[in-house]
């Protein structure tokens, strides 16, 4: 029954790919056909079906290396079955690839593979073309996956390689969407979030197929339960990115009924279907695995081969919808030129980043849903904790998704804004929250060898906030790599250019920004030695910030060099010059050091009291154990006790 359960999954898959893809290009010729040699149409379809093969090769590899490091313990036969499937995938992953390539040089120059110039020009091609030099390099870093995957067994290095397999979808992937695919530098990052979605959905449920018959039947409903979280993460991904980048391709309602959108429509409700199946998954199956293991496993693998099924038909419209000419648009945008930043536009003017969306969304529902979860069980949250996350969470929407955000692709004082904002200001509202405490009385422990989010924050958060606590002046040693890297590296161009750019940028600020804030606003056993290094630490960090704001005051001009390709449709603005850019990192840097400052001396009575903080090496048990980086929260809490006792 399992292995007939999982060759029929296999063969649902790829039958109904191949037929999706098929009816997808009945719909019309493909307009690039004209343009190519007389075999065209036979090429083109052949180049689809091996991009195809190509994308559920490459889910199959990043979704099985996934489930290994989220769901399988090591001590089990599934985590090197797992494992071992990676690399058969990796290895098809790496050979349609390479047949990528060569497909694409015949559809670009047309050259006969028995001609005497092929291997000069299939050279040139990959090493001057961009479209070979993608090719090439998402080659390379499949071929590397699978070497790796033939090799590697602990789980630090299986993520690892899940890291670099997922850097390997972004070169193709991005040259082979769509013509036309968005004027908007976000349709970028549309399309990263909707490829790694989809792949994670459906690699993830092909691995889970395939190692279900080496799992004891008691252990399929876990491994099925932890599985089920990542698809549903995935579902809410998917969704968002590809409705988005949907309209943003077709304009209007009535492009529905060209070819594009026929089968952007056909997508749609192989999206709904699967999310029904979804809903069944979590609210039937998993239940049925736990009271009948065995019943259970046999129901599974009848949706999970439906389920597939599918997968396989949306997939094969994808494959030939990235082929498929984008209708045109009826009528020129009607919107006016940007006005000058003011008040009003700051308020007035959006653009949805759709990463930083998706992180506030997530963060703001995982926050309530573990609140929610304490207090389930008997416990207290204090209301200002979820206030001061909320508040942090809307600062950070507004910061990557309003008038900042917008402006900050014309001037360079709105990037060294942006900046300064998610390093000082978010970080000062987000720790508050407490969100380590609350992950640590939420999530569960694992017993079974496996990693979770518990595991994650016991073994490597935990430890590195401590460790920086201790020693305060490593984090003033992370914003000066953070402000090197960001105006003093090609990240600068990068990030002003192009939403991937922008992305990392701003990842990195606020990264540094709360590991900085999270080592100096909390306390740690040390008394006034500790003390006096973190105030030194912080007079270290403004000497710093003062340095880099005398470099953005006279070197801002050159800076601004790079925004010289964005046409500002505004005049000479001399409050908006780029000197003033230093200005703005010293009044934002000064106003954020004043805070801790005023945070470390009013919490100096604290290591004389009663009660000292606890270890912030061990994890927190009920409400005994507290982090570094929510202790920040801890000093408000005390002090609403203080007032309380005081007006009592």
């Amino acid at each position: 029954m399992s292995v007939g359960a999982r060759s029929a999954a296999m063969v649902a898959l790829a039958a109904t790919a191949l037929l999706g893809m098929l009816w997808a290009y009945s719909l019309g010729t493909n307009a690039e056909v004209s343009v190519l040699n007389p075999r065209g149409q036979t090429l083109l379809v052949m180049f689809t079906a091996a991009k195809l093969l190509f994308n559920l090769a490459a889910a199959c590899t990043i979704g099985s290396l996934i489930v290994v490091c989220f769901a399988l313990s090591s001590a089990e036969p599934a985590y090197s079955t797992a494992i071992h499937f990676a690399a058969g995938s990796a290895t098809v992953w790496s050979f349609t690839a390479a047949l990528l390539n060569m497909m694409n040089f015949q559809l670009v120059g047309g050259v006969s593979v028995f001609s005497g110039e092929f291997v000069a020009d299939f050279i040139a091609f990959l090493t001057i073309a961009d479209v070979g030099r993608s090719g090439l390099l998402s080659f390379v870093i499949a071929g590397s996956v699978c070497a790796l995957s033939f090799v590697i067994h602990r789980r630090s290095a299986v993520a690892g390689t899940v890291v670099l397999a997922f850097t390997g979808l972004l070169p193709l992937f991005l040259n082979s969407h769509a013509e036309g695919a968005g004027d908007h530098a976000d349709s970028t990052m549309f399309l990263v979030l909707h490829v790694g979605a989809a792949t994670v959905w459906l690699g993830g449920l092909v691995a889970v197929a395939v190692v279900h018959r080496v799992l004891a039947p008691e252990r399929l409903g876990t491994v099925v339960g932890r599985y089920s979280t990542l698809a549903l993460g995935a579902f809410v991904v998917l969704g968002f990115s590809g409705s988005l980048m949907a309209w943003d391709q077709l304009g209007s309602l009535s492009s529905l009924g060209t070819t594009y959108g026929v089968i952007v429509v056909a997508k749609s409700a192989a999206f709904v279907v699967l999310g029904i199946f979804g809903a069944v998954h979590r609210r039937r199956v998993l239940k049925q695995l736990e009271r009948d293991p065995r019943q259970g496993t046999r129901r599974f693998m009848v949706l999970v081969v439906v389920e597939l099924a599918v997968m396989g038909a949306a997939s094969g419209l994808a494959a030939a919808l990235a082929r498929t000419p984008v209708p045109p648009l009826e009528s020129a945008p009607t919107d006016g030129p940007l006005p000058a930043p003011d008040g009003w536009t700051f308020m007035s003017e959006w653009t949805i980043d759709p990463l930083w969306a998706l992180v506030c969304g997530f963060s703001a529902v995982i926050y309530l849903v573990g609140v929610r979860r304490v207090r389930r069980a008997g416990e207290s949250w204090p209301v200002h904790r979820t206030m001061f996350w909320l508040i942090g969470v809307a600062a950070l929407f507004t910061i990557t998704n309003g008038g900042i955000h917008v402006y900050q692709a014309y001037l360079l004082n709105f990037h060294v804004l942006t900046q300064m904002l998610l390093s000082t200001l978010v970080p000062l509202l987000l720790l508050p929250g407490a969100p380590l405490e609350l992950a640590t009385r939420t999530i569960r422990t694992r017993s079974d060898g496996s990693a979770g989010g518990a595991e994650f924050i016991r073994v490597i958060v935990r430890p590195a906030v401590a460790a920086t606590a201790a020693a305060p002046y490593v984090p003033v040693l992370v914003i000066a790599g953070s402000l090197v890297t960001t105006y003093y590296t090609p990240l600068l161009e990068f990030s002003a250019l192009n939403q991937p750019g922008y992305a990392l940028m701003t990842l990195l600020a606020l990264a540094s920004g709360c590991f900085f804030t999270a080592a100096l606003a909390g306390t740690s056993p040390g008394g006034q030695h500790l003390l006096k290094k973190q105030l030194a630490a912080l007079t270290g960090a403004a000497v710093l910030y003062g340095v880099y704001g005398w470099g953005l005051w006279t070197q801002g001009e050159a800076l601004e060099g790079a925004w010289a390709q964005s046409v500002r449709p505004w005049g000479p603005l001399p409050v908006f010059a780029p000197e003033t850019a230093g200005v703005i990192l010293w009044v934002i840097a000064g106003g954020a050091i004043a805070v801790l400052v005023a945070i470390i001396i009013r919490r100096k009575p604290a290591d004389k009291g009663v009660s000292p903080e606890p270890d912030i090496t061990r994890p927190s048990q009920g409400r005994a154990g507290i982090s570094s980086g929510d202790l920040a929260a801890t000093q408000i809490d005390r002090r609403v006790t203080v007032q309380g006792a005081r007006q009592d």
